[in-house]
């Protein structure tokens, strides 16, 4: 708590323990509440993920930043003077200037969350998280360190802060908590040594955001929940069809205007999972349909200009599975999946990915020879070939090989003269 005198200069912050710092995302998520008639009330609610169905007037900059309002509305709405408002305007609108000024007239743990700030923006060092007295406080240091840590490649030290951040928040703050697990299960997903482990802290996460009103948290710990469990089904096939579900959560909790990451992440794999499950009854193949329809929602999802990469992808299995989908307009799928290959070979360049470009330009071919267009086939297969041949890819050499073989065989059949 800060002392009398910096009382008198306006609405204190609420006790720091009892602060919803980290619970949303940002900026409301390093914001600040005052100590006022109804705070210790709204800010439980907030510590839980729950939002009031009122925010008091005081309060009203919580509710604009909840909203991702713009920066200078939300400083526009808080309190006119004191501590509270300079903290807050220095995380909205951060200088070193205000950072200097507002360090020398604090203590304690907001001075430490001062300090935070100015880390953030590169006006100082990062305290120490043991300096806090507020389990909260040190969990936000801790974490921010952890995040130091992983970007030097020193994930062993990151993984035991991120440990301690969470037991630290978990009796303060169960959503903080909540996403530090979520946090540390995807460093430890990196190494399979440590996998079962990670799937465990997404379980607890999702355990302990309950009826938590942050649906972005809730869908991404759903989404890296079912990545964990995917990647597990090799071992166990019934991870798959648990994956499925979570991977369907996560596609309920967002949009893609919300989150378009999450949503386009999560109906791609979920298209990759329908795809890989065995077809064993007539009724199975209705899955492609929804893996179809789940390409399109992902390839939607992705702005080319802002997830280039998880665009192309999205592209590229949809353009994979139109051509193994049972349908009526099987030849309408096949003229569409050319036109998808044509697309990705004219943006991908040959010279930095010349095995990703060998390997669109075969699945082109292998089309193009099934629509009958047997001379656009040979160029694209040859083409392929001998950028396999260049790596010694000798399995895909051997599979463009029957692929023209099946050509010469076909043109033969058809009394052809070439």
């Amino acid at each position: 708590m800060i002392d009398e005198m910096e009382a008198e200069m306006g609405l204190a912050p609420l006790e720091l323990e009892h602060q919803p710092l980290g619970v949303f995302g940002l900026p409301a998520g390093m914001l600040l509440l005052p100590d006022s008639q109804y705070g210790l009330e709204v800010s439980g609610l907030l510590r839980a993920g729950r939002r009031p169905e009122v925010f008091p007037d005081d309060m009203r900059f919580y509710e604009l930043a909840l909203a991702e309002s713009d920066p200078s509305d939300i400083i526009a709405a808080l309190p006119p003077e004191g501590l509270l408002r300079d903290f807050n305007e220095l995380a909205l609108n951060p200088s070193r200037t205000s950072y200097e000024s507002l360090i020398k007239r604090t203590s304690g743990d907001l001075a430490l969350l001062v300090d935070w700030q100015g880390y953030l923006n590169g006006y100082c060092e990062l305290p120490d998280f043991k300096l806090a007295e507020a389990a909260t406080v040190a969990a936000t240091l801790a974490s921010s360190r952890a995040s130091y840590l992983i970007e030097i490649q020193d994930e062993l030290g990151a993984a035991t802060l991120l440990r301690t951040a969470i037991a630290l928040a978990v009796c303060a703050s169960p959503v903080l908590a909540a996403g530090l697990r979520a946090d540390l299960a995807q460093l430890l997903l990196r190494d399979q040594a440590t996998h079962h482990e990670a799937i465990e802290h997404l379980r607890l996460s999702l355990a302990a955001l309950g009826d938590a009103q942050v649906p972005e948290l809730v869908a991404e710990v759903h989404l890296n929940l079912a990545i964990a469990l995917h990647d597990h089904a090799s071992a166990d096939p019934r991870s798959l069809r648990e994956a499925v579900q979570h991977y369907m959560e996560a596609t309920r909790l967002v949009s893609a205007q919300s989150s378009p990451f999450v949503f386009g992440t999560a109906h791609m794999n979920l298209a990759l999972a329908y795809l890989s499950m065995p077809m064993t009854e007539a009724s199975d193949q209705l899955r492609y349909g929804i893996a179809i329809a789940s390409l399109r929602h992902a390839v939607a999802a992705f702005d080319p200009t802002v997830f280039p990469e998880g665009w192309a992808s999205a592209r590229l299995n949809l353009a994979n599975a139109l051509v193994y989908a049972p349908s009526a307009r099987q030849g309408d799928n096949l003229v569409e999946a050319v036109e998808i290959y044509e697309e990705l070979l004219e943006l991908r360049n040959r010279n930095l990915d010349p095995i990703g470009y060998a390997r669109v330009a075969a699945n082109q071919g292998n089309v193009l020879a099934h629509l009958g267009m047997f001379d656009h086939a040979k160029a694209k297969l040859h083409d392929a070939r001998a950028i396999f041949e260049e790596f010694s890819m000798y399995f895909e050499i051997s599979a463009i090989r029957e692929v023209l073989d099946h050509i010469e065989r076909e043109r033969v059949g058809r009394g052809s003269s070439e």
